[in-house]
């Protein structure tokens, strides 16, 4: 009975510690390589790019389960930023995935895109970018 125990005990430990290696790697991954990962159908062939800072990974992964919720069969022909904000094209357009990615676009302003955070984000500067007071003082933000 102990020698069980202890196996499950150690399967358990083993379980827990890869989850949490796993949160880490997926800390450290970009918004494309998660939202790849977690939204495989998103993507197609003819995808143009996908780029954005790691402060809206938790706005693109809502958009993305959002949209998928709306239209299955919906797919990301391009995902960037620009002039300051989040940009979303898709290959269908419905006023609900529409509604969706308007939503998201217009949240994204209030989101520093390097950090995530939610305060003191301004969009401004001669290149125009999404940061918190934080992140914009960086020298490395570009």
């Amino acid at each position: 009975m102990n020698v069980i125990l202890v196996f499950v005990f150690l399967w358990m430990l083993m379980v827990v510690v890869a989850s949490i290696f796993r949160y880490i790697d997926r800390r450290k991954m970009s918004v494309y390589e998660v939202v790849k990962e977690d939204y495989p159908s998103l993507f197609h062939n003819n995808m143009i790019s996908f780029g954005c800072g790691k402060g809206w990974k938790k706005l693109v992964l809502k958009t993305c389960k959002r949209l998928l919720k709306a239209n299955p069969k919906i797919k990301i022909d391009q995902l960037k930023e620009k002039f300051g904000g989040l940009r979303i094209y898709l290959n269908v357009y419905e006023p609900e995935t529409e509604k969706i990615v308007d939503e998201a676009e217009n949240e994204s302003f209030k989101i520093c895109e390097i950090c995530g955070t939610r305060r003191n984000v301004t969009v401004e500067g001669s290149w125009v970018k999404t940061f918190c007071k934080r992140c914009r003082a960086r020298p490395d933000w570009w």
